[in-house]
């Protein structure tokens, strides 16, 4: 089944402006002093067979598109798709949706750098609440820049990362960057590594940003890119 990608994820975000969509729900999604958010990716046609609101004719990329898409707390994704599904079918879910966003008027509520970690963040939540039953673990990394202009790589999912890997996306990315030579072999679960610095130059202002490669214990390969 194809993944929500994380750009649709930063779309969501920067159009909730950190509330919950739900009518009436001032329910905050992040806050700068979480390790996780408090926001669910909800389906407006269901994302699988016997899912509310379920859509046989949809593809996979369309489930998981923008437009079936909006960030619930888990309070109200409960409420929409397990106790009271009835009460809120496709054209109801459109109109939650459309009119949550379009209240929302500062865009720019959050740095793209945050609206990225608060991405990556909601879909290691995602992956973590689909796979409890199946007891899979999966490695999930983001980047930030800390304190002195560190690049900070964290793992923020319940399984290793192996063989990680990190690389400027570009040339303008690479001067303005210096990386680490000898990455870690292993990042357990909340593990942090340094992996370098970012300084923006008057001749290379950017943007900028780094691509991370990882595998997990199963030999799966993920990737991500992340602005600095």
């Amino acid at each position: 089944m194809a993944a929500v990608s994380v750009t649709t994820i930063k779309t969501l975000f920067a159009l909730s402006c950190n509330r919950c969509a739900y009518p009436g729900c001032e329910e905050a999604l992040t806050d700068p002093s979480w390790g996780q958010v408090k926001a669910d990716i909800a389906h407006i046609r269901g994302e699988r067979d016997r899912s509310a609101r379920y859509d046989p004719s949809m593809t996979d990329d369309e489930r998981n598109s923008y437009a079936n898409l909006l960030l619930l707390c888990p309070n109200h994704h409960r409420l929409v798709d397990r106790l009271d599904p009835a009460g809120h079918p496709v054209a109801r879910m459109h109109e939650i949706k459309q009119r949550a966003e379009a209240a929302c008027t500062h865009h720019d509520w959050a740095p793209e750098v945050a609206l990225e970690r608060f991405a990556m963040l909601a879909v290691a939540a995602s992956d973590t609440a689909v796979e409890a039953q199946g007891s899979v673990e999966r490695p999930r990394l983001v980047v930030t820049v800390g304190a002195n202009h560190a690049i900070e790589v964290q793992n923020v999912g319940d399984g290793d990362a192996h063989d990680v890997t990190i690389e400027p996306v570009d040339e303008e990315s690479a001067a303005a960057t210096t990386l680490a030579d000898i990455p870690p072999g292993r990042m357990s679960p909340g593990a942090s590594w340094r992996a370098g610095f970012h300084t923006a130059t008057f001749g290379h202002p950017g943007p900028h940003g780094v691509r991370v490669r990882w595998t997990g214990a199963n030999g799966t390969a993920y990737d991500g890119e992340f602005p600095l």
